[in-house]
């Protein structure tokens, strides 16, 4: 495997602007002595593969679409997709509810890794910078890139799928199976599993399904081609809005993830509680210190969203609005017509990753701003029109339906026919919209 191929199975690790407040220091503390952890691991895992009693994986019959699924909330964007797609496998690195799933190891062929680990290390000397600092932390993944790309060649080239569907075009697992499925010429499918950063790389895959045109206009920025045809369905991760009754038992709702900074977290936590206002906290499913929200939440009497088990439209229904910094969790809040505010937890300058303060979905604040908002009972609407530049069957006869919308066109693209929902945009190449 050529590195040119390894940088592009690990496509964000060399974007800077990726990397903003806390995620940008844990890679400056980076320690080139962590590799020998990774690579211990590395051979520990291929001696175990070297078992002859370990467990084989067998592969279904007359599967025609494989769905890749390597995190909890890409399961939560595909899960309903899983019900209705016929003869479907789920290939994930965790158990998922599916009549055929496989459970694979997120290292693959750990003899091809450790093979291919000389020549990474040779690699990873002569990087200078970001990019040095960046393939230290994320050292784990670019070692265990090789095998997963080589397991799954070998999978898919047994399974012979007609479609292979992901829910993330930038992490290393799912970029290693869609490239493994292009080069055996099985049709690729994306669809999001939430909002996008124009930093994120161009769509390659064969069909795309887009959450609208604010999508649409990040992916074909600054320039950048697109070789997918492209359908604007709305997802269905927000099928379930239009049929979630609203609870709103809290004045408010805090969500926050990795980039922010704990301490400021703290500290407006504290804020909140010295003028009595009652909120419900929800820290991202993939942080670190998830378990320390949680007691901290449980002894301080504050409402707490476990995001390992509920849902993010359950959470929104629980409060009446939101505070939230670079999440796509704005997008959701705003699609059940309520309102929440950009703060900045980071340590650096507020990033707007996902552009929504840039466009008006939402307003930026400050601590500060968000208490005097409840002390004079400040209300404010959401905008349809803005909201739909979002999802483009928003507020349509198609609104909760992406999912069957999306599993139709599937089923067609695996049998070669024509698209019977979908019209051509004007003007527009490879760009469909819903046929009214």
């Amino acid at each position: 495997m050529k590195m040119s191929m390894l940088d592009d199975l690990n496509y964000p690790y060399s974007i800077e602007e990726l990397y903003p407040g806390e995620s940008g220091l844990m890679i400056r503390k980076a320690s080139f002595s962590s590799i020998f952890l990774m690579i211990s691991k590395l051979v520990f895992h291929a001696l175990k593969q070297l078992n002859p009693f370990s467990k084989k994986n067998i592969f279904p019959k007359n599967i025609e679409t494989v769905v890749i699924i390597c995190s909890l909330n890409q399961h939560r964007a595909l899960q309903n997709l899983l019900e209705v797609i016929p003869n479907v496998l789920v290939i994930s690195d965790f158990p998922v509810k599916s009549e055929n799933n496989i459970i694979v190891n997120n290292r693959g062929n750990c003899w091809l890794s450790l093979l291919y680990m000389p020549k990474l290390v040779i690699n990873l000397i002569k990087q200078k910078g970001f990019k040095y600092r960046s393939m230290l932390y994320h050292f784990d993944h670019y070692l265990n890139a090789p095998g997963v790309y080589s397991n799954a060649l070998k999978q898919l080239n047994e399974i012979k799928p007609k479609s292979l569907l992901v829910a993330n075009d930038h992490v290393f697992f799912t970029r290693s199976y869609f490239r493994a499925a292009e080069k055996l010429g099985v049709k690729t499918i994306y669809t999001q599993h939430a909002s996008v950063s124009d930093l994120f790389p161009p769509l390659e895959y064969d069909y795309a399904f887009l959450d609208g045109d604010e999508t649409l206009d990040k992916y074909t920025s600054n320039g950048k081609t697109y070789l997918s045809d492209i359908f604007l369905s709305g997802s269905p991760r927000f099928d379930k809005i239009p049929l979630t009754s609203e609870i709103n038992i809290y004045e408010l709702g805090i969500a926050i993830n990795v980039l922010d900074n704990k301490d400021r977290v703290l500290n407006f936590v504290k804020m909140l509680s010295a003028n009595n206002i009652n909120f419900i906290m929800r820290p991202h499913p993939g942080q670190p210190d998830i378990d320390f929200w949680r007691q901290y939440c449980e002894e301080n009497d504050i409402g707490y969203s476990n995001s390992l088990k509920e849902s993010p439209i359950i959470f929104i229904a629980s409060a009446k609005c939101f505070v939230v910094g670079d999440s796509g969790l704005h997008l959701e809040v705003a699609l059940c017509k309520k309102i929440s505010f950009y703060v900045n937890f980071q340590n650096n300058e507020a990033s707007d990753c996902y552009d929504y303060v840039k466009e008006g979905l939402v307003d930026i604040k400050c601590e500060k701003d968000i208490i005097d908002i409840f002390r004079n009972k400040k209300t404010e609407q959401v905008s349809v029109d803005k909201v739909k530049y979002y999802v483009a069957n928003f507020e349509t006869e198609y609104w909760g339906k992406s999912t069957s919308l999306i599993a139709k066109t599937i089923k067609e693209i695996n049998e070669g026919k024509s698209f019977s929902k979908w019209q051509p945009r004007s003007g527009k190449k490879k760009i469909f919209e819903i046929k009214q």
